[in-house]
């Protein structure tokens, strides 16, 4: 074999064969020059990365827009150049995994008040909490996140706070604190939809009472004729209240109340029925 030529740039040179003719090579390794120092551009897998490493920059195509196929008629196996936005941030296709290396379904995020479609056309991330038929119990500290409690069946275990506002209003029908006692003339307990969630019912008369409750405005009540939504029946001297946590519907434009002697008469109790509600 031949000796080695060393090929220096700029010098003209032969170049060097084997004995039976057949052209020699030598393997080229690939360095760059920096701060006085010489490294290879190549690096073996697992080598440690050492502070100020020289390499080739990558460079990628900048579009504006989504990314598009750069090579025409390129198929699978062919390369293609990276991509990144105006912002040099590069465009990724990214899929998640299971552990079994099943491909996840892609997640749908909604913007407030935007319609969602029907239930099974959504998708998205499951909220996911604790799952115990034990009452709740602090499992954090104050400004810790934490998780959602959740009953067996799925529903939410809450856990209600009084507050200074937000809470019922009351309507008073008792004769006492400039209000009047309730008789066969209707009396407006709203002027708007609403719900009815307790009340307190007091008969002082000598026989049976009836307190009706419209789901009528007051001006529009015939008291005798119009149909309550419901009436309560009062025994001589007694009292009865009532609450109702998820409240009783209301819906139209106003609804109102009032006392009879009779269950579908309109003759006005001699005294009247003391009565306070509370709605909403």
């Amino acid at each position: 074999m031949a000796d080695n030529v060393a090929i220096t740039a700029g010098t003209g040179t032969s170049i060097a064969t084997e004995d039976e003719g057949s052209v020699h090579y030598q393997k080229v390794k690939l360095t760059a020059s920096g701060s006085g120092t010489t490294e290879a551009l190549s690096k073996a897998e697992d080598s440690a990365h050492s502070s100020g490493d020289h390499g080739f920059q990558v460079l990628a195509v900048r579009t504006a827009t989504a990314p598009t196929d750069r090579s025409a008629g390129a198929t699978d196996g062919d390369y293609e150049p990276l991509q990144v936005d105006a912002n040099g941030r590069l465009y990724t296709n990214a899929v998640l995994y299971t552990a079994a290396g099943a491909a996840l379904a892609a997640d749908t995020q909604a913007t407030h008040d935007t319609a969602l479609g029907t239930i099974t056309s959504v998708t998205g991330s499951l909220g996911f909490g604790r799952a115990s038929a034990a009452v709740p119990s602090s499992v954090s500290a104050d400004d810790d996140a934490a998780i959602a409690w959740f009953l067996p069946n799925g529903a939410v275990a809450s856990s209600p706070v009084p507050h200074t506002t937000g809470g019922l209003s009351t309507f008073m029908a008792s004769g006492s604190d400039g209000s009047a006692i309730l008789v066969a003339t209707s009396q407006a307990i709203k002027a708007s939809a609403g719900q009815l969630y307790g009340y307190y019912a007091y008969n002082p008369e000598a026989a049976v009472t009836f307190v009706h409750f419209y789901n009528t405005a007051s001006g529009s009540v015939t008291v005798g004729t119009t149909n309550p939504l419901f009436t309560i029946a009062l025994p001589a001297g007694a009292a009865a209240n009532m609450m109702f946590p998820m409240g009783v519907t209301f819906s139209n434009a106003g609804w109102s109340c009032a006392a009879t002697t009779t269950a579908g008469g309109n003759t006005a109790p001699a005294t009247g029925v003391s009565l306070v509600a509370w709605y909403k």
